[in-house]
């Protein structure tokens, strides 16, 4: 019968690194679905955005005999803030530099990675880590560009009825 010896124990910080490679990995994935539903939202966005466009300037085309036309200062003011609209909504369609796991390359051949003192599981973590919070940078960045393409939602219902309200 062998001895069993601290040899042939399990590393606790081997399990650690697997939890937290298991992780990460989840949050990664979870990061890539967050940007699709973004990018769903905003293709959305626009495309209301570009229905309330076109609707509203055919007012003045609709109706009946006492037609008025639709105020050019609204169409002016609409047909700016659309354009703005898109360059927003393209900036968060745009591909984006997305990190969706760390580097093959590293894990299949330990050489090509600096030398440290860290383990190869360790090293893995932190860089699945490091790749999470640029994820993290780029999703929040698209949320604003997306927010402000809002925005310009809210300006131009803001102006239909305003020149709406003008046409009375």
């Amino acid at each position: 019968m062998s001895e069993y010896t601290s040899a042939d124990a399990p590393d606790p910080n081997a399990e650690r690194y697997k939890l937290a490679y298991d992780a990460a990995q989840r949050q990664l994935a979870s990061q890539d679905g967050s940007l699709g539903s973004l990018r769903n939202r905003a293709t959305g966005l626009f495309a209301a955005s570009a229905f309330l466009v076109t609707a509203s300037t055919t007012l003045g085309l609709l109706g009946g005999d006492d037609r008025r036309e639709f105020p050019l200062w609204a169409s002016i003011a609409l047909l700016c803030i659309i354009i703005v609209q898109g360059v927003l909504v393209m900036a968060v369609l745009w591909p984006a530099r997305f990190h969706f796991g760390p580097n093959i390359d590293e894990m299949l051949n330990p050489r090509l990675r600096e030398v440290s003192d860290t383990s190869p599981n360790e090293h893995l973590v932190e860089e699945m880590a490091s790749l999470i919070d640029e994820n993290i940078h780029t999703i929040e960045r698209r949320c604003l560009l997306y927010q402000a393409a809002i925005l310009c939602l809210l300006a131009e219902v803001s102006i239909v009825f305003a020149a709406t309200i003008s046409l009375r």
